[in-house]
């Protein structure tokens, strides 16, 4: 990844944002199946929305990072609720370039809110994201034999039902997703 650049979708004109959105959904079509174009940007892409692009040496999309961010008042504690989705080729080395971008809109945050209370809420799509996610997170639900804060849970309850996302009734730490992921094995080699 040789650039990257930060992108509100509202921000740009109808035109421009259609075309971005065709961009995306093609990269996310590399790697994800059973999502159309418009079940995609429903599920992705919101009103507050931030995209990093990430870039490869020919200035073709090599990845990108949405992030959002919920205020959110459940279980009796107020919290930003971060959320974000990640996609890049295999041929880049995206790792770096996701985690600059993450802090760089971690740090906005802060800097707008210096004492407000931040959360993750990640959706674990495959075995890879939810082990990369618990590998640099001091916290992580849900988690073997431990037992998740009310206020997590409910506010994690929260978050699901703003974007729509329905919770298993077995289990609130699960949810169906219209998709899948291609070539699990290939990605984790």
């Amino acid at each position: 990844v040789v650039r990257t650049q930060r992108v509100r979708p509202r921000d740009l004109a109808p035109e421009e944002r259609e075309r971005l959105y065709d961009a995306l959904y093609a990269l996310w079509q590399e790697f994800i199946v059973g999502m159309s174009r418009d079940e995609f940007v429903r599920a992705q892409l919101f009103e507050d929305t931030r995209l990093h692009l990430l870039f490869g040496p020919s200035d073709e999309l090599a990845g990108f990072l949405n992030f959002n961010t919920y205020d959110v008042d459940a279980g009796g504690v107020r919290r930003c609720v971060l959320t974000s989705s990640t996609m890049s080729r295999v041929q880049y080395d995206a790792v770096a370039a996701m985690m600059r971008c993450g802090l760089s809109e971690c740090v906005r945050i802060w800097i707008r809110a210096p004492f407000r209370r931040l959360a993750y809420l990640g959706i674990a799509t495959s075995p890879i994201s939810y082990r990369s996610t618990a590998a640099w997170t001091a916290r992580f639900f849900p988690e073997p034999g431990v037992t998740p804060p009310p206020d997590v849970e409910a506010q994690m309850r929260e978050v699901m039902a703003r974007r729509g996302l329905p919770l298993a009734k077995e289990d609130p730490w699960i949810t169906s997703l219209p998709r899948r992921q291609r070539e699990v094995e290939r990605i984790l080699a």
